[in-house]
């Protein structure tokens, strides 16, 4: 997941774009957003060729700003996982944020 690993507090969605190949057209692919450990946001498709890219998004139902954390994509497909990367968005800054981005 490039170009970045680590974005500020107030993103309001994360995007994962991922190249594949050597995959037969039809076979099924899940992706699976996590954040801290906890599932956030999931999906299956198929692929429609054998080579090329997808990328898939997380975002807050209300399109509000991610919560701070560790948000992971991982891809699977056919059932095994074949790939899974990490990036983090960074607790909120400022005189009001206690240690855990809540005002105190």
């Amino acid at each position: 997941i490039n170009p970045g690993r680590q974005f500020e507090y107030g993103a309001t969605a994360l995007y994962g774009y991922w190249p594949y190949q050597d995959v037969r057209p039809g076979d099924t692919f899940r992706y699976e957003w996590t954040h801290n450990g906890l599932s956030f946001s999931s999906g299956e498709d198929t692929f429609k060729q054998a080579s090329g890219g997808d990328w898939q998004w997380a975002m807050q139902a209300n399109a509000a700003a991610l919560d701070p954390g560790n948000y992971q994509l991982a891809i699977s497909v056919n059932g095994q996982r074949v790939l899974a990367d990490t990036c983090v968005i960074l607790m909120p800054h400022g005189p009001e944020s206690g240690p855990y981005g809540y005002g105190y």
